[in-house]
């Protein structure tokens, strides 16, 4: 009887607990980003410029230790070209280290009702890869886990794109550009996958070497997904002897095929998540600042090998 007594007491303070947080955690209001612009110019070489823009309101003050942002970009393969404006930003860096992410440090730390707005410019690579006859990169800029913006917008230079074709269809087109507008974003809220498909003649630069896969890295694919089915399936057939097998416990079961990457970003109560894709890309979740998990664009298989 102490026992039961003693279970319903802990079951009733571990649902206080989790309330009192839930409820101090809701009560917290996302920050606001009221226009985030996403510009892409492709280049003849197939790497993209990729222009953010972004006007940003704290509604709390950013923590002591936090004096920066963190944007998550599509893979590891870009540079830094430039970030404005001065007055703001006291400098950048690369994150590469599990991550993909602009790191913007700021001279002061935001307080809550500050409203600013900056920008920054990367080189963009590993996004195009082969479809069918054709070539293509696919883009889907990153979502916040504490912001919510109010319209999102996506530009692609579409000049020397030869014979391409767009999905989803863009709210706006003209002779040089795409546009794809998205409203009233909650947090985690993700924009829809863009997928821009055109002739490789688009991309004159572009090596075919990049889209190839090399005997060696055939061998280290093959080194990476059958060498590991063999064991397991050892393992299961070692694990399923007549005995086991009455019992029950038969199998094992190999659930490959997936390229799963999680990072909890440690940031005060402000939460993480996670995200996952198939083989064939590479992902990665944004971590510090205010920044949630970020789905940054397809990273074909080579790619993931080389770098």
């Amino acid at each position: 009887m102490n026992r039961i007594k003693l279970t319903l007491f802990i079951c009733y303070l571990l649902s206080i607990i989790s309330f009192t947080s839930s409820s101090a955690f809701g009560a917290t209001p996302p920050d606001i980003i009221h226009q985030m612009t996403v510009s892409i110019t492709p280049q003849s070489d197939g790497s993209l410029l990729m222009n953010y823009e972004l006007d940003y309101e704290a509604t709390t003050d950013f923590p002591k230790n936090i004096k920066y942002l963190e944007i998550g970009v599509a893979n590891k393969d870009f540079t830094i070209l430039e970030y404005a404006p001065d007055t703001l930003i006291s400098g950048s860096k690369e994150n590469k280290s599990g991550t993909s992410q602009v790191h913007l440090d700021f001279h002061r730390l935001p307080k809550a009702g500050d409203r600013f707005q900056f920008s920054f410019t990367i080189e963009q690579g590993s996004m195009i890869y082969e479809a069918g006859e054709d070539v293509s990169f696919e883009f889907r800029p990153g979502w916040f886990d504490f912001a919510e913006i109010k319209e999102l917008k996506v530009i692609v230079d579409t000049s020397n794109l030869l014979k391409h074709s767009l999905k989803p269809t863009p709210e706006e087109t003209s002779a040089n550009h795409a546009i794809w507008v998205q409203k009233n974003m909650k947090k985690n809220q993700k924009m829809d996958l863009i997928t821009v498909i055109c002739s490789k003649d688009s991309f004159p630069e572009l090596k075919n070497t990049q889209n190839k896969l090399s005997t060696n890295e055939i061998f280290l694919i093959a080194l990476v997904t059958i060498v590991p089915l063999i064991l397991i399936i050892i393992f299961a057939i070692k694990e399923s002897g007549p005995a086991k097998y009455q019992k029950g416990r038969y199998g094992g079961g190999y659930k490959g095929g997936r390229y799963i990457h999680t990072n909890q970003a440690g940031r005060g109560g402000r939460g993480g998540s996670s995200c996952a894709c198939a083989c064939a890309c590479a992902c990665a979740c944004a971590g510090g600042g205010r920044v949630g998990c970020s789905e940054r664009g397809y990273q074909v298989l080579h790619w993931m090998f080389k770098k």
